[in-house]
C-alpha cells in the first residue's frame, strides 16, 4: 500500500472522474476538490492544489491535450503524473513516453491496476534524486549513468551503457544504441569528456566505443558484435593500455 497522496484528477468524462475519485478515497488518498476537464484548468488547479501526483487523461477537449499538459507539469511544477487513455497506439505512446510519465494506464482499468500504478509512481517519487539547491558557487552534477539528449522539442533519457559506440559527423554525433540510433547536435570532444569515466574510449578521430562491448581487437579495427570500428594510429596505444591481458 502507498502512503496517502494528494492527487489531482484531469479527466473530461465526469462519470469516469467520479469513479476514479471514489477509488482513490477508498485507498485513503486525498483528492483535490476540483476535477480539471481541460488543459488550462489542469495547470491552474495544479497551482492551487499543489498535488503530489496527477492522474492525467491524454485525450482532453480543447487546444491542449494531456501530453502537452504533462510537459508543462514536468517543466514548470516538477509534479509526477500518470497517463490515462483509451488509446494505446504506437504514435500516442511515442509522444507520451518522452514526457517521462510515472506510469501509463489504459482504460478501462481496475482498482487493482490503479493501485499498482500509484505504487510504482510513489516508488519513483521516493527514490529519485533530489534537485541540487540553487547555488551560484556550485556546479550542477550530471546524472552518472544517464544522458538526456534533445530530440526536437523534447529531451530523451538514454542509459549510458545502452550506447555501443559514437560517431562524429562535423557538428553532429550519432549515438549507436542497443535499439537504434540517435543523432544529436554536439561535438565528439564533449561526448568524450562526458563518457570518459563510464568505460568508453576514443579510438579514432571519429569514433568513441564502449569498451565492455568489444568482442575482438585486430591490428586496424575493433569488433563490436558484427560491426568493425577503425583504430586510429595515434589512439592504438591508449586502447591497448585499457585492455586487460591474460
Amino acid at each position: 500500500m502507498t502512503d496517502p497522496l494528494k492527487i489531482l484528477i484531469v479527466e473530461d468524462e465526469p462519470v469516469i472522474a467520479h469513479e476514479i475519485g471514489l477509488c482513490l478515497s477508498e485507498m485513503n488518498h486525498q483528492v483535490c476538490p476540483e476535477v480539471a476537464m481541460r488543459g488550462k484548468e489542469a495547470l491552474a488547479f495544479a497551482t492551487q492544489c499543489k498535488p503530489d501526483l496527477v492522474l492525467l487523461d491524454i485525450s482532453l477537449d480543447g487546444p491542449m491535450d494531456g501530453i502537452e499538459v504533462g510537459q508543462q507539469l514536468q517543466q514548470q511544477f516538477k509534479i509526477p503524473f500518470i497517463y490515462l487513455t483509451a488509446y494505446a497506439d504506437k504514435l500516442t505512446l511515442n509522444r507520451a513516453k518522452v514526457t517521462l510519465p510515472a506510469a501509463y494506464l489504459v482504460k478501462p482499468f481496475t482498482k487493482e491496476e490503479l493501485q499498482a500504478a500509484l505504487e510504482v509512481a510513489q516508488y519513483k517519487l521516493q527514490h529519485e534524486e533530489k534537485p541540487a539547491k540553487d547555488n551560484s558557487s556550485s556546479k550542477a552534477t550530471p546524472l552518472k549513468d544517464e544522458l538526456f539528449v534533445k530530440d526536437r522539442d523534447s529531451y530523451i533519457r538514454i542509459k549510458v551503457q545502452d550506447i555501443l559506440w559514437v560517431k562524429g559527423l562535423d557538428n553532429y554525433i550519432v549515438l549507436h544504441l542497443r535499439d537504434g540510433k540517435q543523432i544529436i547536435h554536439s561535438s565528439l570532444k564533449k561526448m568524450e569528456e562526458r563518457l570518459a569515466s563510464q568505460g568508453f574510449l576514443r579510438i579514432h578521430k571519429s569514433y568513441i566505443i564502449n569498451l565492455s562491448e568489444v568482442s575482438s581487437i585486430c591490428r586496424s579495427d575493433v569488433q563490436l558484435g558484427n560491426v568493425e570500428i577503425p583504430i586510429g594510429k595515434t589512439y592504438r596505444t591508449s586502447l591497448m593500455k585499457r585492455i586487460d591481458w591474460m
